[in-house]
């Protein structure tokens, strides 16, 4: 059973991923207790009769964090079907615990419009800091590469952040929809063989999975702690 275990292919992101199931379905009901005792409710528009307690995106950021945080402690020797670039995973990793952070104390305080924004621009320049960048434009003299990079990649990010959360306030089934979108960006992942994506979307994958995998009526919402 050892050698099989051993010799199992893509047993690192298999591993990830069952990890991240089983911590994300252990952490809903626990967050679901936090967040009536906070008081941290959602109201989305096609239920606007009925609150839920929100922030679920604990149960599934918290999983994501620790299966990096392993993967960083380890330093990957688990598989060799794998190579991590060890400064986008400390990106990663801290970019992670920030955002969710920023996600939480929005649920919690209600930041406004204009503080909510320049944290979501600190943690997409910190994302850029460590080669998530989005670049768009050609080198020119009046707007250097970095310069242009650096600003399509806070309005890439911020953007889609604001737009998950949009998404998230409207409907019940936004976790389903991006459960979907996570597993159709890991089949794209792996055909490409882009080794760190498929690590990311496993665990959120697992994660997502945890989550919906409780009865809708004890299922938190994922709140701006998720959708961030």
């Amino acid at each position: 059973m050892i050698e099989f275990l051993r010799n199992l292919p893509y047993k690192t992101y298999s591993g990830l991923c069952f990890c991240s199931l089983f911590a994300s379905y252990w952490l809903v009901p626990r967050v679901t207790w936090l967040a009536r005792g906070l008081g941290i409710f959602a109201l989305t528009q096609s239920e606007p009769e009925r609150a839920r307690p929100s922030a679920g995106g604990l149960a599934v950021g918290l999983p994501f964090i620790t299966g990096i945080s392993l993967l960083l402690l380890l330093r990957n020797q688990v598989t060799e079907n794998i190579y991590m670039v060890p400064l986008q995973m400390r990106g990663l990793f801290f970019g992670s615990c920030l955002i969710l952070t920023v996600g939480f104390l929005q649920d919690l305080l209600h930041f406004n419009r204009y503080l909510r924004v320049a944290l979501q621009t600190a943690v997409a320049a910190l994302a850029h800091h460590y080669g998530f960048r989005l670049e768009m434009l050609p080198a020119s003299e009046s707007i250097p590469v970095p310069l242009s990079s650096l600003f399509f990649t806070i309005v890439w990010i911020v953007g889609l952040i604001n737009l998950f959360d949009l998404f998230n306030r409207r409907t019940n089934h936004f976790t389903g929809f991006v459960l979907v979108l996570t597993f159709s960006l890991l089949g794209v992942a792996y055909l490409l063989d882009q080794y760190r994506t498929i690590v990311v979307c496993c665990l959120l994958f697992g994660s997502l999975l945890g989550l919906l995998s409780h009865d809708a009526s004890l299922r938190p919402n994922l709140g701006s702690t998720g959708t961030y």
